[in-house]
């Protein structure tokens, strides 16, 4: 049975006033409590429970370093399942998962300082006005996923290398700003699926296989009207490309880049 760990319990209702954590060992399974935070002591493995953890924010996760990896032989597991709002995830790695770091609830959560590796997905956001800054993601399927409900996010300073599909990938999602991060030797850096009024600033795409910087469509809707702006996209079988007619409002501006697709591109 999953347990729900109570950490330090605060009558405080602000992340921003929450007190220091406490060490606590930790089962596969267990839920952090809302208003709680709680530093993880030893590695977390080998969990098959549909989540190993769950942040209910808002509540403060520190993994202090530690692993938190999964076993997926009974089906799809979530490494670090985080609902609520305004819940803090740093420090840590999470292996070998189906979602490494799953960014849920009403949103307002932090994820900072984590490293995702070898899981299909490494983090999923699929909630509103998250902030993702300086994690990793390598040898995922696809290093950062923001879906269906993902909008108004910020991802800054984050860096995908080697993950099988995309770096970054925006899935029909709008008022994203993506800013300084950086997506090397993945199949492709960041590409935007129907994805409409998102920011792509002064990040960087090297050695991707086939796109550094892809804008595209699904069926009957464009990306659209995207600032993609002073970002360097070199060393890809194709650096910059938007698959919209005449760009579709889409703002290409003073960007670095080998080849393009399309003369609006800029």
């Amino acid at each position: 049975m999953a347990r729900v760990i109570l950490g330090v319990a605060l009558g405080l209702m602000t992340l921003g006033l929450l007190g220091a954590s406490r060490g606590e060992a930790v089962v596969c399974g267990d839920t952090v409590a809302p208003r709680s935070s709680l530093t993880l002591t030893a590695n977390l493995t080998d969990c098959t429970t549909q989540s190993a953890l769950t942040v209910q924010g808002p509540a403060i996760l520190d993994l202090a370093g530690h692993v938190v990896s999964c076993n997926q032989s009974g089906g799809g597991v979530i490494g670090i399942n985080v609902v609520g709002s305004g819940a803090v995830v740093r420090n840590g790695r999470v292996l070998k998962c189906a979602e490494g770091v799953s960014v849920h609830g009403t949103g307002g959560h932090l994820i900072k300082n984590v490293l995702a590796n070898d899981n299909e997905l490494g983090f999923v956001v699929a909630s509103a006005k998250n902030v993702l800054t300086n994690n990793g993601a390598s040898a995922n399927g696809t290093g950062f996923w923001v879906s269906s409900g993902g909008n108004g996010n910020g991802l800054l300073l984050n860096t995908a290398v080697s993950n099988i599909g995309d770096g970054f990938n925006l899935q029909g999602v709008s008022g994203n700003v993506l800013r300084s991060n950086t997506a090397t030797s993945n199949a492709d850096g960041f590409v935007l699926v129907a994805a409409s009024g998102n920011g792509l600033v002064a990040n960087e795409a090297f050695a991707n296989a086939t796109y550094g910087i892809l804008l595209t469509n699904e069926f009957p809707t464009n990306s659209s009207k995207n600032a993609v702006e002073a970002n360097v996209s070199l060393g890809n079988a194709v650096d910059l490309e938007d698959d919209a007619p005449s760009c579709d409002g889409n703002g290409w501006i003073g960007n670095v880049f080998g080849s393009r697709n399309v003369i609006c591109i800029h």
